[in-house]
């Protein structure tokens, strides 16, 4: 009985916290593909990335987070314009995230390296339906008998520098901070509004001999009225086939392990697992994230020394 108390407690907590400032979906393996925080990232990898993410959150737990993401994107013939765009669906317990978004980059080359910006733009679908969830009280007229399902406009903007061994970017996401549902007109009670994100994140590239790279790179992520978190990561490549890292995640005090097998010249598959560290142990096995990555060269192969005209 005790322990059925503490998972709903969590559970709970993770849903009504979204009431106070919804929460972008936590991905481990954006280091292969910087696109999903950053729209300036689109199109430098000079070659049509098309990326399928499925993540399962805090397995064992009834109503655990379920995140599933596609996004393509590629630079054109013009190679300073890159283009792209993904689809996300996002679930925990009672509530269904649903989203497009398209992107635009430039790119302009500094030196030696290639100073990119990025814009996206589309629609954000948000939808809370009380009357999944099975608690002994039923008959709240607040709570258990609302369903929202609000489509509202998103916007998200990023910068990115790079080189051939080095790359640092920075990116706002949710620039409207769209609000939901203003229950404090209807309830007298908070309102459900989607937060600012603020990412900021470097890496630096080592060639250790002919068949090993290092790859540490840090991540940070400011969320308005939360407190700042922080991931540390390393990625070690072998001869270009496969990548094993490891990361320390603050926001959920949690290390995570994570592997790339590059199958041939275009398909990679990845996976990572999730160990917390905190209270969450107690109730869930982890988590995992699987990724399917297919890559082709449409154009010829971007560097960061490369003549845009």
């Amino acid at each position: 009985m005790l322990k059925r108390l503490t998972i709903l407690t969590v559970m709970l907590l993770a849903i009504l916290g979204k009431l106070y400032s919804q929460h972008d979906a936590l991905y481990n393996q954006y280091m292969f593909n910087y696109f999903i925080l950053n729209p300036a990232y689109a199109g430098a990898e000079g070659v049509l990335n098309a990326t399928l993410i499925d993540r399962h959150q805090w397995v064992g737990i009834d109503g655990a987070p379920n995140t599933m993401t596609f996004s393509t994107h590629f630079p054109t013939k013009k190679k300073k314009v890159g283009l792209g765009m993904y689809v996300f669906s996002d679930n925990l317990g009672a509530t269904n995230d649903y989203g497009v978004m398209g992107n635009y980059s430039y790119s302009v080359e500094t030196g030696k390296g290639i100073l990119a910006f990025g814009v996206q733009g589309g629609i954000y679908q948000h939808h809370i339906d009380w009357n999944n969830l099975d608690m002994e009280i039923s008959d709240d007229p607040v709570l258990f008998t609302q369903s929202y399902n609000d489509i509202l406009p998103d916007a998200n903007f990023g910068v990115y520098y790079y080189t051939d061994d080095f790359y640092i970017g920075a990116s706002s996401k949710h620039l409207f901070e769209i609000v939901f549902v203003d229950v404090t007109e209807r309830w007298n009670t908070i309102y459900e509004s989607l937060a600012r994100h603020f990412y900021l994140y470097s890496g630096k590239k080592y060639q250790v001999n002919d068949k090993w790279k290092l790859e540490p790179s840090v991540l940070l992520k400011w969320v308005e009225n939360q407190d700042l978190y922080f991931d540390l990561n390393l990625m070690a490549n072998y001869n270009k086939y496969l990548d094993l890292g490891v990361s320390y995640r603050s926001h959920v005090n949690s290390v995570v392990l994570l592997m790339q097998l590059k199958t041939n010249k275009n398909l990679s598959f990845g996976y990572s697992y999730d160990t917390y560290l905190g209270e969450v142990k107690a109730y869930s096995v982890g988590s995992h994230e699987f990724t399917i990555r297919y890559t082709i060269d449409a154009f010829a192969r971007r560097s960061a020394c490369e003549d845009f005209q």
